[in-house]
């Protein structure tokens, strides 16, 4: 399970540890700091998550999961509780983390570099008869009407067209 890519593996010292996500569905405790919770797509597989924060019932969190051999329980320590169980926003983020597939954080428009907009002919049109233009609709598209054109230039003012 070691290429598993939803599960990164990270070693610390001598022990096997992995970050996981949990849902907390018990308001039991287990000794003095100990929450018993499910492990996200881990079929049913339980463990004991170590913090002396106050959980809630039906919320997910990040755990750092200590692998043991010989124990029926595994044992993780809270990294982040995420939110609750039902909410749109704190699923995604959860499920984005299991699967390591968080999203993009793109610069601001302000930083792309952009050009200005090239002259508008009358009629509100750009003659682009001059360019080489790739078309980016499938063979089945009865109206082409989506393309590509790139220009690249020495100075790094290179150009993409859509």
């Amino acid at each position: 399970d070691a290429g598993d890519a939803s599960r990164p593996e990270i070693v610390v010292g001598q022990d096997n540890v992995h970050v996981a996500v949990v849902r907390f569905d018990s308001s039991d405790r287990i000794g003095r700091f100990g929450v018993p919770c499910l492990l996200l797509f881990q079929g049913g597989q339980r463990c004991v998550v170590q913090t002396q924060k106050q959980t809630k019932r039906n919320q997910w969190a990040k755990v750092r999961v200590v692998e043991e051999e010989g124990t029926e329980m595994k044992k993780a320590e809270l990294m982040e509780i995420l939110g609750p169980v039902g909410e749109f926003e704190t699923e995604l983020y959860a499920y984005q983390l299991h699967f390591n597939i968080l999203p993009a954080r793109y610069p601001k428009i302000q930083e792309w570099g952009l050009l200005p907009a090239p002259e508008v002919e009358a009629g509100g049109r750009v003659n682009c008869t001059h360019l080489k233009v790739f078309s980016i609709d499938n063979a089945s598209t009865k109206d082409i009407d989506d393309a590509l054109s790139f220009e690249f230039d020495d100075k790094n003012k290179n150009k993409c067209r859509i």
